[in-house]
C-alpha cells in the first residue's frame, strides 16, 4: 500500500512507484514550505532542504554530448512525421 502523504502530488496514488528517497524529499519540502509559508521556494531553499537531508555533491558525472531525448532521437534531429506519429 502506498504511503499516505499530506498533500496532492503526481505520485500520490495507489500503485505508483515512488522510492523512499523521493517520498522523504517530498515530505521534507512540504514541511519546509509549510513552516516558512513558501508556496514556491527558491532553488537555494531546495538545496538547503537537500543538504539538511544529508545529500552532498559527489564527483562530477560523465557529461553527455547532449541530453537524451524522451523519444529516442537527439535534439539536433528533426523528427519525421512517421517518428512523431509513432510517439503519440
Amino acid at each position: 500500500m502506498a504511503a499516505k502523504i499530506p498533500f496532492r502530488t503526481d505520485f500520490n496514488f495507489p500503485g505508483c512507484d515512488t522510492t523512499p528517497d523521493e517520498l522523504e524529499f517530498a515530505l521534507a519540502m512540504y514541511a519546509y514550505r509549510k513552516k516558512h509559508d513558501r508556496r514556491f521556494p527558491a532553488w537555494s531553499e531546495v538545496l538547503y532542504v537537500l543538504r539538511s537531508l544529508g545529500y552532498t555533491k559527489g564527483p562530477a558525472p560523465e557529461r553527455l554530448a547532449e541530453p537524451p531525448h524522451p523519444y529516442g532521437f537527439g535534439l539536433s534531429h528533426t523528427p519525421t512525421p512517421e517518428e512523431i506519429e509513432a510517439c503519440s
